[in-house]
């Protein structure tokens, strides 16, 4: 395995978040052995952030600071605003709680954090997000999966 990533189609580009500092690879890969269409790949990691919001109050907490939640299956994206800060919403779960990814511009990254926890979420604990990952049997790109 090479990469783990998540990838979100929105009709003019498709966004891929990389796990594990694979970004370079993936990208790499992709120049290598694409071919066809007229395709430009970008690595804009440095522009953006992601936020995980996990738990069965991630939804509420992600309406009560302005967002509008993505259709309800895994994977179901949307353009959304946390006040004026552009971001996209996807429903994702990292720990096998309701959850969803937001991926933030950089500089925007600590205004819509915060914004979070006004609404209600409650930062985590790298241990904590460990065990609810093994608990929910899901494993992490790294070590877990040979790399």
């Amino acid at each position: 395995m090479v990469a783990d990533f998540l990838a979100c189609e929105t009709g003019e580009v498709l966004l891929l978040e990389c796990a594990g500092g694979s970004a370079g690879r993936v990208l790499e890969l992709f120049r290598k052995y694409y071919f066809g269409q007229d395709v430009e790949f970008e690595d804009r990691g440095g522009a953006w952030g992601s936020l995980s919001l996990q738990g069965p109050e991630s939804g509420a907490v992600l309406e009560r600071a302005g967002g509008a939640l993505p259709g309800e299956r895994e994977g179901d994206h949307r353009e959304i605003a946390i006040g004026t800060i552009a971001a996209r919403a996807v429903r994702w779960t990292d720990t096998g709680e309701t959850g969803f990814r937001l991926w933030v511009a950089a500089d925007a990254f600590s205004v819509v954090r915060e914004a979070l926890v006004r609404a209600g979420a409650e930062p985590g604990a790298p241990e904590a997000w460990d065990a609810l990952q093994i608990e929910a049997g899901i494993s992490a790109f790294g070590p877990e999966r040979g790399e």
